[in-house]
């Protein structure tokens, strides 16, 4: 019979192979272990897994949040010109309210600072701030800017200014020849709309022009236009009542109630372009900008041949004939039956006032009037074969200006018609001032 283990013989085996086991199971509880770990932490550092359609939901939920907050082309031009293209004026720039103006405008200007045709003068801080913006913009992306503002409705209307605008209606028809009857904009002319900018904007704009920022050699004819017209204006004053009354024609729906909505806008002529220097009834101006002669009662004849003259470059041209320069643009814009058409006009026109006389001695100059009537005939009513203008009714002012012009040389120079090289010459036989206003004064004296 064999011999039965001890019960303290059992107790021993059992422990000893309980050892053995643990020793062979711990290192494959260890290994479990580590993958376990390394797995957890190789999760930590990567996005949680979800399921395929909640990836792909959120995924799309995600990019079309992103298309409708995405800024526009315009979101570099809202630190200037506002979120709504209102127009900001700060201590560091005026920029413009865009809104209201025309898409062919919009682009040209992008254009022209693009292509450093504006923003090119060491005056125009403003125009410097634009360029390279405009730079950055491809062909394409101006015209989605373009767009994008022609969307957009500001909530208050343009800043008014201080001017009177009863004062400056009677000058808003040369506005309206490039900006529109109503200053809405004439794309042809080349005139922007202006009824709903701000008064600021407006008056910095036109003394730009004015001081030659703008408008100048690399500006186009259209700006060179533009440059002229703000001659005009001889007084702040005078230029803050011209544009209030341009406000006053804006018809735009925003902001407060309106009450000049069914004034009527001007009438635009022919002539309308001349109101602002020659009067609305041709009765001749001098301001400290212009001295314009009085075309009512001048021959239709020599208007014409002057017209025509400064379209053709005959006229103007010399550097010191200032008056000259500033006809120039207008006559340019003429077409021959435009020339027609505004002398027409001009014939029927009637001055309420007699011309401004001067300070000579009529009886002094009386004996230099034989050689005046040669071409401008006996009673100086013009001579169309001689080639000599009216002078009758003629502003004393005007008539030593021009004898000064032709002495001088910036009227009848070698590039001038044969006429006006011989009333040149004729005019050194006036050797002193008092001898041409005494001259002056003896013509005037016919109409007495």
């Amino acid at each position: 019979m064999p011999e039965q283990d001890s019960p303290s013989n059992v107790d021993q085996q059992s422990w000893m192979k309980g050892i053995v086991i643990a020793l062979i199971i711990c290192p494959i509880f260890v290994v479990i272990l580590a993958v376990i770990f390394v797995a957890q932490i190789n999760q930590l550092g990567s996005p949680k897994a979800e399921s395929t359609d909640s990836v792909n939901n959120s995924s799309a939920g995600e990019t079309n949040n992103a298309a409708i907050s995405a800024p526009g082309i315009y979101s570099s031009c809202v630190a200037c010109h506002g979120d709504q293209g209102q127009g900001i004026k700060t201590d560091a720039t005026e920029a413009p309210r865009l809104t209201g103006l025309s898409s062919w405008y919009l682009k040209e200007q992008l254009i022209k600072f693009k292509d450093g045709s504006r923003g090119a003068h060491p005056d125009d801080a403003q125009g410097k701030q634009m360029v390279p913006f405009a730079k950055m913009l491809s062909d394409e992306d101006i015209d989605k800017v373009v767009v994008e503002i022609e969307n957009m409705l500001p909530a208050e209307r343009a800043d008014r200014g201080t001017g009177i605008a009863e004062k400056g209606k009677d000058k808003i028809g040369i506005c309206a020849t490039c900006h529109g009857q109503k200053l809405d904009g004439d794309k042809i002319q080349g005139g922007p709309p202006i009824s709903q900018q701000h008064a600021w904007y407006l008056a910095s704009a036109v003394k730009q022009f004015k001081a030659g920022v703008r408008g100048g050699d690399l500006d186009s004819a259209k700006a060179h236009k533009m440059k002229a017209m703000s001659m005009m204006f001889s007084t702040e004053d005078e230029l803050n009542d011209v544009i209030a009354a341009i406000q006053s024609l804006d018809e735009s729906k925003i902001g407060v109630a309106k009450t000049t909505a069914n004034k009527p806008a001007p009438a635009i002529t022919a002539y309308s372009s001349c109101v602002a220097c020659h009067g609305d009834q041709g009765q001749g101006l001098k301001t400290d900008a212009t001295q314009a002669p009085r075309l009512a009662g001048q021959s239709a004849w020599y208007i014409k041949k002057q017209l025509l003259k400064f379209k053709d470059g005959t006229r103007g041209a010399h550097p010191d004939d200032a008056q000259g320069k500033q006809m120039v643009p207008f006559a340019k814009m003429l077409t021959n039956e435009k020339i027609d058409e505004v002398i027409a006009e001009i014939e029927k026109l009637k001055p309420t006032e007699k011309a401004d006389r001067g300070t000579g001695d009529a009886q002094k100059g009386k004996g230099h009037l034989m050689i005046c009537a040669t071409c401008h005939g006996q009673q100086m009513e013009g001579n169309e074969t001689q080639g000599g203008p009216s002078l009758k009714g003629q502003h004393a002012w005007y008539l030593a200006s021009a004898i000064k012009h032709f002495k001088a040389g910036v009227r009848g120079g070698t590039d001038d018609t044969p006429q006006s090289q011989q009333m040149r010459a004729m005019s050194m036989v006036l050797a002193t001032e008092d001898n041409i206003n005494d001259v002056v004064a003896a013509i005037q004296a016919l109409d007495d």
